[in-house]
């Protein structure tokens, strides 16, 4: 018995051994964000009512719906999130969209991170070839496109299947770093950015991970642009500061930091998405010590 009991133990352990990364709740990575002493601002979409969907989780600068036009494409609120148990928003991609605003202005400090679930449903971003996650607008000359689908190159490039960032002036893509050059259409993405403003420039900092495809490790790119994007300006999240340019797809979390968080830290947030899953080989493993149990029972 004790014998049976020991080679029960061991494919066990085999089985864990062997797993792979799957995906897993977001709830996970909720708790970690939450935690975090420097989070300033994070929505999840959550809720019975719209209006608690839109409450800013952490802080009190609440969404609101803003469109360009009255007959722009709905909202679709209490979606499936990127596991299934959490809730999404899905934004339309065209100039005649929806999107959330927090209407007052936030605090835009000199050291930031945003971090989001995104899952673009088509290669397309609108008619000018963009579409906005997350983006704030202080002036003319102080643009923080945090998180957009498209290139500052627009349609018929080939780059409206990008995922970018832009910070400051000129709108080129002098300022602007590309973190994914070809995205899948239906696939979820964990991105966080970060933003470190000094001397008339800002660092740039991207972190992004295909968690539909599997990916275990984040990407990471860098690069420093003149300019910033200001002190503070109203947060747009599916849709441009202009009202139009919507993002074509689903968005389950966007946190917003008033601290640039390090690569590790965001690795350990991506980490939070990915729990053990036993491969078929292992439960194999897992089954063959009954077995040989079962058939020496018989003897």
């Amino acid at each position: 018995m004790l014998k049976h009991t020991i080679m029960f133990a061991v494919a066990a352990g085999m089985v864990f051994a062997l797993a792979p990364a799957a995906r897993a709740s977001v709830v996970d990575l909720r708790n970690v964000v939450s935690a975090d002493a420097t989070l300033t601002h994070h929505y999840t979409f959550e809720g019975s009512t719209d209006t608690q969907r839109r409450e800013d989780k952490k802080g009190s600068a609440d969404l609101s719906e803003v469109f360009n036009v009255s007959a722009a494409a709905a909202i679709t609120y209490d979606a499936a999130g990127f596991d299934g148990t959490t809730k999404a928003v899905i934004t339309v991609g065209s100039e005649r969209s929806r999107g959330f605003s927090t209407g007052s202005a936030i605090t835009l400090p000199t050291t930031l991170t945003v971090e989001a679930l995104m899952r673009p449903d088509t290669s397309t971003a609108s008619q000018a070839g963009r579409g906005y996650v997350a983006a704030t607008r202080a002036s003319t000359a102080q643009r923080g496109y945090f998180l957009y689908q498209g290139s500052t190159a627009g349609t018929g490039t080939g780059d409206t299947d990008d995922i970018s960032t832009l910070i400051g002036d000129p709108y080129d893509s002098g300022q602007e770093l590309t973190l994914v050059e070809t995205l899948t259409a239906g696939h979820w993405y964990y991105v966080a950015n970060t933003y470190s403003v000094s001397g008339g420039s800002t660092t740039i900092n991207t972190h992004i991970a295909d968690l539909t495809a599997g990916d275990t490790a984040l990407t990471t790119a860098s690069k420093t642009v003149t300019g910033d994007y200001g002190s503070s300006a109203a947060l747009y999240i599916g849709i441009a500061n202009y009202k139009g340019d919507g993002f074509p797809g689903a968005i389950d979390e966007v946190a917003l930091y008033d601290s640039v968080l390090n690569a590790a830290t965001l690795q350990n947030h991506l980490d939070q998405l990915l729990i053990p899953e036993p491969a078929s080989a292992a439960l194999l493993l897992l089954g063959l010590p009954m077995l040989i149990w079962r058939r020496r029972a018989r003897r």
